[in-house]
């Protein structure tokens, strides 16, 4: 399910702006404009008797020229996904739409550092128990 997540938000953040793309680690040589998408972090906790909820949170990263130029594509993909009642279509592994989102709790935009915007996601999913 992690892969599904991931590659939908790529997917959709691409959609956006279709610059160099970044998974799991960075290179020492960036290109700019890029993006990348490290591994959320995930939280477990029990929901009820029947599943238990994963939180997630995901910090992408806008590498631009400048603040300025980074912070204005950060939150215009910010406000796109805020317009879609905070939601972005869950994809399947092949790409193929599934019939669920992605509901974020949390779509925020930081200044890292000169030239850098970080995207903050935050997500929850339930899973049943077996």
């Amino acid at each position: 399910m992690l892969d599904k997540f991931v590659g939908s938000i790529k997917g959709y953040f691409y959609q956006e702006f279709p610059i160099d793309i970044y998974i799991k680690e960075l290179p020492e040589t960036i290109k700019v404009p890029s993006m990348f998408f490290p591994q959320p972090n995930i939280l477990h906790l029990p929901f009820s008797k029947q599943s238990y909820q994963v939180n997630y949170t995901m910090n992408v990263q806008l590498f631009e020229k400048d603040t300025p130029t980074a912070m204005q594509k950060a939150e215009s993909i910010a406000h796109s996904i805020r317009k879609n009642k905070s939601s972005i279509p869950l994809l399947n592994n092949d790409g193929t739409r599934d019939e669920r989102n992605i509901v974020f709790s949390t779509v925020s935009c930081e200044s890292v550092e000169e030239g850098i915007v970080q995207i903050r996601l935050e997500w929850e999913w339930e899973f049943n128990y077996k």
